[in-house]
């Protein structure tokens, strides 16, 4: 039941299916994304207070689960917080979310051997985009269209850094602007959301060979703030809230199945979540208290 890992710095202790207090990212931030590469865990920018272009931050950590420490690298291009952040082999990306000026939609690449900062192709069109995943080498970002009122999907091959985002098979349902996607080895899993105040409750698969989307059943209630995460290619979904306890998920056979907690108070939204080995990490967020830094990992069987 539980795990034990020694280093140098710090003995973890990580119960399975509870959430353990870990060391606190190195400022409170909301809006925090964060992606594994290797043995650790990669945090790109933030906000830290309003909506000033001061608030949004360049900041950019490694986290290294196993000593439970923190390492400031050089910062990122731009201030962006809510910014949608994937991995590919040793490579870190970012893109979209809120930024200094306007809503940044250059791919932004890290390099975590050389430790620097490369631009990447600019994603077609004038629309945000509101997801970032990863699936059989290939990156893939959804953009919802205003016009349309489809949500887009694209494609980007890292091995073909300069070349264009391709575009392929729009989400089969219109109306769906704030969903979030995560992606195996499978294909991608698309998690609805709120949008424009109305909650859907849909979820998708699409198939990277195909090119064909396929609905999958319902998720179990309305969530407007729910995080998907691939753990050794299972995918969970991490639903937040300022005022209820986290959820937690588990895709099985297709449909979403509510995961054990032992112990649970946690109570917050917008914060980064990224996995490691068997654990899932939550870092930082908003609470009804204001703006956290908080740590905390969660353990499945």
């Amino acid at each position: 039941m539980f795990e034990i890992l020694l280093s140098t710095n710090v003995a973890r202790v990580i119960p399975t299916y509870m959430w353990a207090k870990l060391r606190d990212y190195p400022v409170p931030a909301r809006g925090l994304r964060g992606a594994t590469v290797g043995d650790l865990i990669y945090f790109y920018g933030g906000n830290v207070g309003g909506i000033d272009p001061q608030s949004y931050q360049q900041l950019f950590y490694s986290y290294d689960p196993k000593s439970d420490t923190y390492e400031a690298l050089t910062p990122g291009p731009i201030g962006r917080a809510s910014a949608s952040v994937a991995s590919q082999g040793n490579k870190f990306y970012v893109i979209g979310g809120y930024g200094e000026t306007t809503v940044p939609k250059i791919l932004h690449e890290y390099d975590t051997v050389s430790k620097t900062w490369v631009e990447r192709p600019t994603i077609p069109g004038t629309f945000n985009v509101n997801s970032l995943s990863s699936s059989n080498g290939k990156l893939y970002a959804t953009v919802y269209n205003t016009t349309s009122q489809y949500t887009e999907l694209y494609r980007y091959d890292p091995l073909n850094p300069t070349g264009a985002w391709v575009k392929l098979a729009n989400l089969p349902t219109a109306g769906l602007n704030a969903g979030t996607v995560v992606g195996n080895s499978d294909g991608l899993y698309y998690f609805s959301g709120r949008s424009y105040g109305v909650y859907s409750t849909a979820v998708f698969f699409f198939n990277t060979l195909t090119n064909v989307w396929s609905q999958l059943p319902n998720m179990p209630k309305e969530m407007s703030s729910g995080y998907p995460v691939c753990i050794n290619n299972e995918i969970f979904l991490v639903n937040g809230s300022p005022s209820q306890p986290l959820e937690i998920y588990k895709l099985v056979g297709g449909s979403l199945v509510v995961q054990p907690q032992l112990s649970n108070s946690i109570m917050v939204i917008d914060f980064a979540l990224a996995a490691w080995n068997k654990e899932m990490h939550i870092f930082g967020g908003s609470t009804i208290a204001g703006i956290v830094a908080d740590h905390y990992a969660y353990k499945s069987d």
